[in-house]
């Protein structure tokens, strides 16, 4: 049986694999992705996992959405990440995901989060995570919140939803400040509307050694767990249409978690997190102080 403690420190266990300063190459490929350009991870064994990581997996479709694979040549499984060079502060982090190929699997690994640098603290600390994972376990819930500490010793905090079978559009925001985070995840149907899947405000005690406090890269990996194959033997593949980043005090309409949609012959339309002059949805209070 698993527990939700004991999937969350399967995950951390997981990340002591990789070393403080891994996510840096002395060789690094590049791709320009939502405005920022993003470093790709190459490696034939690195934590998360470990896997073997390559850059081939990752690509920048015509339309400027980005195309994360899992894959296997030659037997081997292969995974994707990359990680922005452009460190962020407080503020409220948008992204917008497309599931192209089915409910993911319970091996496979959707991960949306900051994570701190050799400089700014060890693993397992000042990290802010939405993790779609089942960690190996059919039953388990998909969607998964995490705040990992600023200070070692600390406890971290962490919720799971439910994500439904079948839906292939998400949002997934999280809004970070200096003593809360808040977390907000939504699906969309084909005429866009939004069916929301859970919001969580955590607000610890003693929050400057419970929250991070610097700036950090956001990275976006699609990875197995504990690397091992994907339960059904398939690859895999997810598209991230959207990335947005609002600094705190940022002049915006209003904070909230909102989607534009457009039809068009039955496709999604633009970004959901962009305005558009079609439809407009907010569902307000989710990131209200």
């Amino acid at each position: 049986m698993f527990t939700k403690k004991g999937i969350v420190q399967a995950a951390a266990a997981l990340w002591a694999l990789m070393p403080a300063n891994a996510l840096h190459a002395d060789t690094e490929q590049h791709i320009r992705f939502a405005g920022y350009e993003w470093a790709v991870k190459s490696s034939e064994s690195m934590g998360p996992g470990p896997n073997i990581w390559k850059p081939e997996n990752v690509r920048v479709d015509s339309k400027g959405r980005l195309h994360l694979r899992i894959t296997n040549l030659g037997g081997k499984w292969q995974c994707a990440e990359v990680r922005s060079l452009k460190r962020f502060g407080f503020g409220t982090y948008g992204f917008e995901v497309e599931n192209t190929t089915g409910d993911l699997d319970r091996n496979v690994v959707l991960g949306l989060f900051n994570y701190p640098t050799a400089d700014v603290g060890p693993d397992g600390t000042h990290e802010i995570d939405i993790e779609i994972a089942r960690w190996g376990q059919d039953a388990a819930p998909a969607g998964n919140f995490t705040v990992w500490p600023a200070k070692e010793g600390e406890p971290h905090g962490s919720r799971t939803f439910q994500i439904p079978a079948g839906a292939k559009l998400f949002t997934h925001q999280f809004k970070w400040q200096t003593d809360r985070v808040a977390f907000a995840s939504s699906t969309f149907g084909l005429k866009g509307k939004p069916t929301p899947l859970d919001a969580w405000s955590y607000r610890p005690e003693n929050s400057d050694r419970r929250i991070s406090q610097d700036p950090e890269s956001v990275l976006i990996n699609f990875w197995l767990f504990r690397g091992m194959a994907p339960a059904d033997g398939k690859e895999a593949e997810v598209v991230i249409r959207s990335f947005q980043f609002t600094a705190a005090g940022a002049s915006q309409k209003k904070v909230g978690h909102s989607t534009d949609y457009t039809p068009h012959k039955g496709k999604f339309g633009p970004s959901i997190l962009a305005p558009s002059a079609r439809c407009r949805y907010e569902v307000h209070g989710w990131f209200g102080d």
